[in-house]
């Protein structure tokens, strides 16, 4: 069995998960990209929807769209995380498809400390 540091690979798994929520204690999905996001499942008109930080515990739209992967590249900034949804429909007039994408962005301007906190922050906006 592989360990790390004298602990076993599924005994460091299982304390990740039961501190996550603990790690990113207090992050709020305001209700307006929830609602934007069971809309756009629902076959709504908009595409795609970009939501960020408003401050450190709060997660805010940033932008929404009808024009696909190209509105959404955007409203991402060098200096911003931010996460993305985006609905993608293939296939022929027989058979169509669609799928969702999560997008996480970190621009190339984010300090260190708030790249590490998207690790744990990236989960409860996904699941949300």
């Amino acid at each position: 069995q592989r360990r790390v540091h004298g602990e076993s690979i599924s005994s460091l798994i299982n304390f990740v998960k039961d501190h996550l929520p603990i790690m990113a204690q207090g992050l709020t999905v305001v209700d307006e990209v929830k609602q934007l996001y069971d809309t756009m499942r629902k076959g709504g008109d908009i595409n795609w929807l970009v939501c960020g930080y408003k401050d450190d515990k709060t997660i805010g739209l940033i932008g929404k769209g009808t024009d696909g992967l190209d509105g959404l590249k955007a409203v991402l900034k060098e200096d911003e995380r931010a996460y993305g949804y985006l609905k993608v429909t293939s296939g022929d007039d027989l058979s169509k498809r669609t799928k969702f994408v999560f997008i996480t962005w970190v621009g190339a301007k984010v300090s260190p400390l708030k790249k590490a906190r998207v690790s744990t922050h990236k989960p409860i906006v996904r699941d949300t």
